[in-house]
């Protein structure tokens, strides 16, 4: 058991440090961030709380940006704050921690037009939204290894782009339950509207594969080149669902 004097050295060291921290500027968060490969523009403000016209990194660009400090966090060797921020056509805000090699998110909130979304991913959509809820989201390397939320997507056009004529759009979600780090992580895939009825699975494996497989077949008001498209797919079966299976690195 620690004695007196112990305990009150520790709570005046703790509290020297918090003021030092209440007291810095935003800049110090800055040089921080540039250390981790982040670049922190025109910050303001103090460490503890602060904003800034942008950050950016990697694919991920933020606007208008504020965040608290979480100072605990630093006594643990760790940069984690609570962020708000915009995008374009959309907004970001959550709680996250820092680290070298790795973004780790909580009660994450987004939502973004698909035609800013779609190059992450290798799909060039002029439509659409994409949203997401994630309890938990950890990126390593800037690969998701962990999650638990859930990412929707709606009104994506199902039409090749360039085609002709419209062959429909589709509302999907991507369901995660994995709480804990892996190689792989696996989500469920569901439509919830749109003229696809959907069902399958999304694997995805560190440093950038994915798996995508499952069954669809079209809604009673889908158009005709949308049935088309999935006869190319492959053959329904007998309740009409075309099996299909893709496979790729982004």
């Amino acid at each position: 058991m620690l004695r007196r004097p112990t305990l009150l050295v520790a709570a005046a060291s703790l509290a020297f440090l918090l003021g030092l921290v209440w007291q810095a500027p935003a800049d110090l968060l800055g040089r921080a961030s540039a250390a981790l490969g982040w670049q922190l523009i025109d910050p303001s403000g103090r460490l503890w709380a602060g904003r800034a016209a942008a950050l950016r990194g990697g694919p991920l660009a933020l606007q208008d940006l504020r965040w608290e400090l979480q100072p605990l966090a630093l006594l643990r060797g760790r940069l984690a704050l609570a962020l708000e921020a915009g995008l374009p056509g959309g907004f970001l805000r959550g709680r996250v921690a820092i680290g070298r090699d790795r973004l780790a998110f909580r009660d994450l909130e987004a939502a973004v037009p698909l035609a800013l979304a779609g190059p992450w991913v290798g799909m060039p959509v002029a439509e659409g939204d994409a949203s997401l809820r994630f309890d938990y989201l950890l990126l390593i390397d800037g690969w998701p290894r962990a999650a638990v939320g859930e990412l929707r997507l709606a009104g994506v056009p199902l039409g090749l782009p360039g085609s002709a004529g419209d062959a429909g759009h589709g509302d999907f979600r991507l369901s995660f339950s994995q709480a804990e780090p892996a190689e792989r992580l696996s989500a469920e895939l569901r439509d919830f509207g749109g003229d696809l009825e959907l069902s399958g699975q999304l694997q995805l494996e560190a440093p950038n594969r994915y798996l995508l497989s499952g069954r669809v077949r079209a809604r009673a008001q889908a158009p005709d080149s949308l049935r088309q498209g999935l006869a190319l797919v492959g053959p329904a079966d007998r309740d009409g669902r075309h099996e299909f299976s893709f496979s790729g690195s982004l």
